[in-house]
């Protein structure tokens, strides 16, 4: 999988922290870290702070035009137990599919935007977490 955080090389993206939202943010919707900041800190995110988990599904991204995915599109169906998607697993299986929409995924403690192209992650997340919930949004 592509990480493409050349979306987050910025002066702010450099000295900020704990800023996976952001990223996540930029690379699903703006293409831009500053605007995608912006609006983070307008739905109380503090700088070099997580965001609250609450506000980020139930206001942020429904109101940024975000569809939350279902259960049921959240089932791997090549997974034999047919158990949720692995964050690699969802990645894997999206990145490269031209599915019309950008997703983004929200792991424990982590989020991670996906596009077309590959992924923007500011860490070496465990791609075997699970998928807490999924938001899409068209491109």
């Amino acid at each position: 999988m592509k990480n493409l955080n050349y979306i987050c090389d910025s002066n702010l993206a450099i000295t900020e922290y704990n800023d996976c939202t952001v990223r996540a943010l930029a690379q699903t919707l703006t293409g831009n870290y500053e605007d995608a900041h912006v609006w983070c800190s307008q739905y109380g995110r503090q700088s070099s702070r997580g965001m609250n988990l609450w506000t980020l599904e139930k206001e942020m991204l429904p109101e940024l035009g975000f569809e939350k995915l279902t259960d049921e599109e959240l089932i791997n169906p090549n997974n034999s137990r047919k158990g949720r998607y692995t964050a690699e697993s969802f990645i894997n299986a999206h990145v490269g599919a031209n599915t019309g929409y950008n997703y983004y995924l929200l792991v424990n403690g982590h989020a991670i935007g996906v596009d077309n192209e590959g992924i923007s992650d500011s860490t070496n997340f465990s791609g075997r977490k699970r998928i807490i919930s999924a938001f899409k949004i068209k491109k």
